[in-house]
């Protein structure tokens, strides 16, 4: 069961850092309106070089099952450097969990592309990591670039839910537009079952019906740089509720409640970078690229 519990979290997770926009009207009428920042959102974003991101998950989940209580925190943080035009790329993943009854999780993940090599090394527990490499073919760079890809999805999707104008703030100096989303549970779906299969986790979601039930509250922000008119920040808080049923054990009673922020800053678009390889990593072992 537990099991269950933080397979479906890290997609619900994972999946909510991909939530998206679309148009409405602006509360200031001397701002833009939405659809007009929107189309020049998409088209400024779609000459991306390169970039450098910061983004944190932060989860509270209690409940009970049967006769079990439940309580778990976890967070993720992910940092990293892509250069997209010359497919090269530096992240740092790393995740936390505490499990009353069943001990702390502590898990670093890092993947390097550095000319035709990819790296990427695992850290369990506070040992030392571990380091394989590969060849990059086209297919070794889509699979590594599509796990640090965090801003795509905001672009391609801007059109697939509500968004009004807010006002204008400030992130890191950079003045922006302030964007209110309301996602659509359709696209949220979709996106749930991309990302299942990304993370090949070998479980079964809930159903779209259950999906939608599952939400008590969802609030999503995206501050847009007024001026290069690129995502600068994104701001995702929600709020749900899940029964044994919908994590696949029917026989089951109970209620499970959950709280999660995430938080997205980018920053340094088609600025020159500098990637380079971690301590220990040149030591790593070649395997051959499966697919």
């Amino acid at each position: 069961m537990l099991k269950k519990v933080v397979a479906l979290s890290l997609v619900l997770l994972l999946t909510g850092s991909l939530t998206a926009c679309t148009f409405g009207s602006a509360v200031d009428p001397t701002l833009p309106t939405a659809q007009e920042i929107i189309d020049a959102v998409i088209e400024s974003m779609s000459d991306i070089k390169t970039y450098q991101f910061d983004s944190s998950m932060m989860m509270d989940a209690t409940g009970e099952v049967g006769c079990e209580s439940f309580e778990m925190t976890m967070d993720m943080t992910l940092v990293g450097t892509v250069d997209i035009e010359n497919k090269q790329m530096g992240a740092d993943i790393s995740m936390g969990a505490e499990i009353p009854g069943e001990g702390d999780m502590d898990v670093g993940m890092a993947m390097y592309v550095i000319g035709d090599t990819a790296y990427t090394g695992m850290d369990f527990f506070g040992f030392d990591s571990t380091w394989v490499k590969m060849e990059v073919t086209d297919e070794v760079w889509d699979d590594m670039s599509q796990m640090v890809e965090l801003i795509e999805p905001y672009v391609d999707l801007l059109e697939a839910a509500q968004v009004r104008v807010t006002g204008i703030d400030q992130v890191a100096g950079v003045d922006c537009y302030v964007l209110e989303v309301i996602p659509d549970i359709d696209q949220l779906w979709q996106l749930a079952m991309q990302q299942a299969e990304a993370t090949d986790m070998g479980m079964t979601l809930p159903t779209e019906e259950l999906l939608s039930d599952m939400f008590r509250d969802f609030s999503v922000k995206q501050w847009v740089s007024t001026e290069t008119f690129m995502i600068t920040r994104v701001l995702i808080d929600m709020s749900m509720e899940l029964t044994p049923k919908d994590m696949g054990v029917p026989d089951e009673d109970g209620i499970l409640r959950m709280d999660i922020i995430m938080y997205l800053l980018v920053h340094d678009y088609n600025q020159p970078v500098s990637i380079e390889l971690p301590p220990g990593a040149e030591n790593a072992v070649e395997v051959a690229a499966e697919f």
